[in-house]
C-alpha cells in the first residue's frame, strides 16, 4: 500500500518511512534541498515588497542576464548559461550555504551525494525527535515569526513547556537562533542516515502518523490531500519506487515553498506490505 498524505500543522518538511537497505545507508529523513529557480524568485519577491515600484527588467539588469531570459528560466522554458549561473549566484547568495545550494541545484548535483546537508547522528537526532522541534524550525523561515514560546505554543498546538524545551534543544544545537524578537534558522537542511532501523527515526514517524490521523478529522478537505492506492508488486521495483518518491518529495517541496510562504505543513509517504511478505 502506497500512502500519500499532505497536512496543515504549521510544519513543512519531507521524510520517508522505509525502514529497509541492509547493505548501505539510507537517507531516513531528509529536508527539501533549494531549487536554483525557486532561490532566484524568491530574491525578486524580497525586492520587490521592499519596492513595489521594483521590476522584473531592474532585477534582470542588476543580474547580468536579459529580462527575456530571465522570465523563461523562471518559467522553465530554458537554463542558465553556466556564465549566467555563476553571476546571478554571486548577486543573490550572501553566504556560503546559500551559494554553495545554489550551485548544487545548477550543477545538479544529487542530494544524496554532495549537496549542502546538516547531517545528524541518530543520537544527535534522538534529542529533537519530537515532530515540533523540525516545525519550530521551519517556523523559523517564516517572515512573520517570534521566539516566544506563547506564540510557537499557539501555531502548532503544543503546551508552552515544550515549545521551551525544544527551543532550549534547538539552540544547543546550534540549528536556530534569536536576533531581537525573532527566529533565525541558521541550520541546513537536516538528513539523518543509519543503516539499521533506529528508534529516533521511529519516536518520530509515530507521532506524525496520528497527526495524519487528527488532520482527517480536523482539517478541511480544501486545505489537505490525504489518499491511498493498493495494488500488487513485484519487490523487484522497490528500489525504484524508493527512487521516485524522493524525486517526488523534494519536487513537490519546491513548488509548496515558493513565493511567500505562511504555514507550515507535513508531507508524509508510506510505502509498506499489506499481505505477509515472501523472501524476493
Amino acid at each position: 500500500m502506497l500512502v500519500y498524505q499532505l497536512f496543515a500543522r504549521s510544519e513543512h518538511f519531507v521524510l520517508s518511512a522505509i525502514n529497509f537497505c541492509a547493505n548501505k545507508p539510507y537517507n531516513q529523513f531528509m529536508e527539501p534541498i533549494a531549487n536554483y529557480k525557486t532561490m532566484i524568485a524568491n530574491e525578486f519577491t524580497r525586492r520587490r515588497e521592499k519596492n513595489e515600484k521594483y521590476s522584473m527588467r531592474a532585477f534582470s539588469k542588476q543580474l547580468g542576464v536579459s529580462v527575456s531570459t530571465l522570465s523563461e528560466v523562471l518559467n522553465g522554458k530554458r537554463a542558465l548559461s553556466r556564465a549566467s549561473a555563476l553571476k546571478v549566484c554571486d548577486f543573490i547568495c550572501n553566504c556560503q550555504e546559500d551559494r554553495q545550494a545554489f550551485l548544487n541545484s545548477f550543477f545538479n548535483i544529487p542530494a544524496t551525494t554532495s549537496s549542502p546537508m546538516n547531517v545528524l547522528d541518530v543520537d544527535q537526532f534522538f534529542l529533537i525527535s519530537e515532530w515540533y522541534h523540525l516545525a519550530i524550525l521551519n517556523l523559523a523561515k517564516l517572515k512573520s515569526n517570534s521566539k516566544k514560546s506563547s506564540w510557537i505554543a499557539k501555531r502548532l498546538g503544543i503546551t508552552e513547556r515544550e515549545a521551551d524545551g525544544a527551543l532550549e534543544r534547538l539552540l544547543r544545537l546550534g540549528l536556530i537562533k534569536i536576533e531581537g524578537s525573532y527566529l533565525v534558522r541558521t541550520s541546513l537542511p537536516i538528513s539523518v542516515q543509519t543503516k539499521t532501523p533506529s528508534s529516533a527515526i521511529k519516536k518520530y514517524h509515530s507521532p506524525n502518523l496520528e497527526l495524519a490521523k487528527q488532520a482527517l478529522d480536523d482539517v478541511p478537505m480544501e486545505l489537505r490531500d490525504i489518499s491511498s492506492v493498493t495494488m500488487p508488486i513485484d519487490l523487484k521495483n522497490i528500489d525504484k519506487a524508493r527512487e521516485l518518491i524522493k524525486k517526488f518529495r523534494v519536487e513537490l517541496s519546491e513548488i509548496l515553498e515558493a513565493g511567500d510562504p505562511t504555514e507550515i505543513y507535513t508531507l508524509s509517504v508510506q510505502l509498506f506490505p499489506i499481505s505477509e511478505v515472501r523472501s524476493k
